[in-house]
């Protein structure tokens, strides 16, 4: 499920990687690149249990993130040529580069 979180001081536009932590007592957020949008920033959130569960409001502030600087974010062009395999096979080698 998908959940918004406050931003708290990220200006909006700004890209961040959320990292995996658990929130709590099986409820996880999992790895996710997202935009912060009207002082929010969507955040996935993962239940592993069989029961529902009540998650408390969470603000930046608590989650591990880190936010991309515009010189560290590649980006990579698919033409009308190129199928998903040959352009995840770009992108992995622009990483291992």
């Amino acid at each position: 499920m998908a959940v918004g979180v406050d931003a708290g001081t990220v200006k909006d536009n700004e890209v961040i990687t959320i990292h995996q932590m658990e929130l709590q007592e099986q409820v996880f957020l999992g790895k996710v690149i997202n935009i912060v949008k009207d002082g929010r920033v969507l955040v996935n959130v993962i239940n592993i249990s069989d029961e529902e569960k009540m998650i408390q409001p969470v603000s930046l502030s608590q989650i591990k993130y880190e936010i991309y600087r515009e010189e560290s974010v590649m980006h990579i062009n698919i033409n009308k040529n190129e199928n998903l395999s040959n352009y995840s096979e770009r992108v992995y080698t622009k990483i291992k580069e």
